[in-house]
């Protein structure tokens, strides 16, 4: 006969099945009612955490699975994955090093600490793990990846295609990964030349993430509407109406790096990251946060602003802040809070903190839309208009011509800065941007690519790009597709010429 605490477990685990989290969490939580430090129990209250997606939670019940039995792999091997979705690197290494020193021939956890290795820049321990854990499994598709991966930043770019070429195949042995292993193949086809090629790799790799599980999840097309109501809810009569406030707090020391994805944001983040009088933020949550604030305002956002009040400006900078509270942000210092798609918020922005500055990057249009096409997004609502060259090239003219607005009606402190000069002519581009934040040249801006590799690890696309010393071939790149971006090259014009890339 059945316990009580059999059966909760059993029915928690039916529920589970079945998809009705909540309900199969009250079973276990009623089974741990019973039996406090029952590793299973545990290890099943992580698990139904995950699928909700409460991954603080998770982490507790796996750490206290694991506090009741240390040898227990599966919530190892859980907590680890889930440390690594939280960003906790450090606790995400020493997971999966325990889980070796009791599972030894596990080439699936080689294949993870190569990977957090190889995003975190260190290369060297990265290429150990690879060499260790193919020796176990000479076909893991993790652990071919970061060699792909390894062999792209070492420039071996034939050992590397040769590679893919065994793990790309009908049978489609890599599974999920297949996706990642193609736009490796399209980096490194763009690398040795072969650009219709890369541009086949990259369009099939986005096929797939455009019919993946987290796409299907996404709002992309609503995303792209949002921006066309905000551009119509900022007149310039409505900007007019506005009721003058003087907060207490103005933005002075507040800086917001936007710009459209793959403008070269993630390298001026870096830049100014390594002036010791800055402090930078980067690809957080805190302005999304603020305009959540401004929509339980009387009217919602955007219509709020208007007759906002100083008490609400506080009370969203204060929520503004709240999202910062664990950053840990030094006094006396510059902040600059580097999110491209900020930009929407503008004008939010402008009203809630009225001193801030704002700097734009900016890249030459076609070369922008396209490396946001060779990129592996994770799939968020913004990221699900880049599946293709033309939707790509829709969203950058509605973000574009909402930011050209926003300077036509609205008093902001903007610095365009263009990539191209960046890395043309690094100092006299550099010297400018510091002057406009009110800031001295200091030498070790000058070192932004020690910076990046000191980071723990980088959370954009560009983590293995600006861990090097400036470097040139990523400029104009979109020449070599001219005519695959034919017909993009045409719609962008108006911002070619507006940018300064008319020539």
């Amino acid at each position: 006969m059945q316990s009580k605490f059999e059966k909760y477990l059993d029915r928690g685990l039916e529920l589970q099945q079945a998809n009705d989290l909540e309900a199969a969490e009250k079973q276990y939580l009623r089974a741990l009612k019973l039996e406090k430090r029952h590793p299973e129990v545990l290890h099943r209250l992580g698990t139904v955490n995950v699928q909700m997606r409460r991954y603080p939670e998770a982490v507790t019940y796996f750490e206290r699975a694991i506090a009741a039995e240390p040898r227990a792999l599966p919530s190892l091997h859980n907590l680890a994955i889930v440390y690594q979705g939280l960003g906790r690197d450090d606790d995400a290494i020493a997971a999966h090093q325990k889980i070796l020193t009791l599972q030894p021939d596990s080439a699936e956890t080689y294949g993870h600490l190569a990977r957090l290795y190889e995003e975190r820049n260190r290369v060297d321990e990265a290429q150990d793990y690879v060499t260790t854990g193919l020796t176990l499994d000479g076909f893991n598709p993790m652990l071919n990846l970061i060699a792909v991966r390894l062999d792209r930043r070492a420039k071996r770019y034939e050992d590397g295609l040769n590679r893919l070429t065994q793990m790309i195949d009908p049978i489609d042995r890599t599974g999920p990964l297949r996706k990642k292993f193609l736009f490796e193949q399209g980096r490194l086809l763009d690398l040795t030349g072969d650009y219709p090629g890369a541009f086949q790799a990259f369009t099939q790799a986005n096929k797939i993430s455009a019919g993946s599980a987290m796409a299907s999840t996404t709002e992309g097309t609503q995303y792209a509407a949002r921006i066309d109501a905000i551009q119509a809810a900022f007149t310039a009569d409505v900007i007019a109406g506005w009721e003058p406030r003087s907060p207490d707090y103005t933005g002075d020391n507040l800086v917001f790096l936007v710009g459209f994805p793959r403008s070269g944001t993630t390298l001026l983040d870096n830049i100014l990251a390594s002036h010791p009088k800055v402090a930078t933020l980067s690809e957080l949550p805190a302005v999304q946060t603020m305009i959540n604030a401004l929509h339980g305002l009387p009217g919602g956002y955007p219509d709020c602003l208007t007759s906002i009040s100083e008490k609400q400006i506080a009370a969203a900078q204060k929520a503004y802040f709240d999202a910062l509270a664990e950053e840990n942000i030094p006094d006396g210092v510059l902040i600059v809070d580097k999110l491209p798609l900020n930009l929407i918020y503008g004008a939010a922005l402008a009203r809630i903190f009225p001193d801030a500055k704002f700097i734009l990057a900016l890249r030459h249009p076609c070369d922008a839309c396209l490396s946001c096409l060779m990129q592996d997004f994770e799939p968020n609502d913004a990221m699900a208009n880049f599946f293709t060259i033309d939707d790509t090239v829709d969203l950058y003219e509605k973000v574009m011509k909402l930011w050209l607005h926003y300077q036509e009606i609205l008093p902001l402190q903007v610095h365009r800065n263009r990539y191209e000069d960046v890395v043309a002519d690094f100092d006299p581009t550099v010297k400018s941007l510091l002057a406009f934040l009110g800031l001295d040249w200091m030498v070790e801006v000058k070192q932004f690519d020690k910076t990046a590799r000191d980071r723990s690890h980088i959370r954009t696309p560009s983590y293995d790009q600006v861990s090097r010393p400036i470097y040139t071939e990523a400029r104009y790149r979109w020449t070599h597709y001219e005519d695959q971006l034919a017909g993009a090259a045409a719609r962008l014009k108006p911002f070619i010429e507006e940018f300064g890339y008319g020539e």
